[in-house]
């Protein structure tokens, strides 16, 4: 048994969001991300009820931790949330925003030629 498998080997899994967050380690982005410079990510799993998937109830929280084979367990989704704020004014939002701006401004001046 390793550090930190408390119900054996395999992939813990919660019911509970908050409970996932928690294992959840922030981890640094490129320079120019979108979504800031620290993100966290938790995968929304698909699990196959199968004899060797054990499961424990928190008794605080009445959530249920899964211990899962790899081979029962399919993501369906990624969350991904950021820590940091991120750069409001990228270069991407800014040749977004030019574009728009000259698309108004022709409109305009097609409609005072007519």
């Amino acid at each position: 048994m390793k550090n930190g498998q408390m119900l054996g080997h395999g992939v813990y899994l919660s019911d509970d969001l908050n409970i996932s967050k928690s294992y959840a380690h922030s981890t640094n982005s490129w320079k120019h991300s979108c979504i800031g410079r620290k993100f966290r990510c938790v995968a929304v799993c698909e699990i196959v009820m199968h004899p060797q998937v054990q499961t424990q109830q928190d008794s605080k929280t009445r959530s249920q931790v899964f211990v899962v084979p790899e081979n029962y367990v399919r993501v369906q989704q990624v969350l991904v949330w950021s820590e940091t704020e991120a750069h409001f004014w990228s270069p991407f939002l800014i040749v977004v925003v030019l574009y728009f701006l000259i698309l108004v401004a022709s409109r305009y001046s097609r409609s005072l030629k007519t």
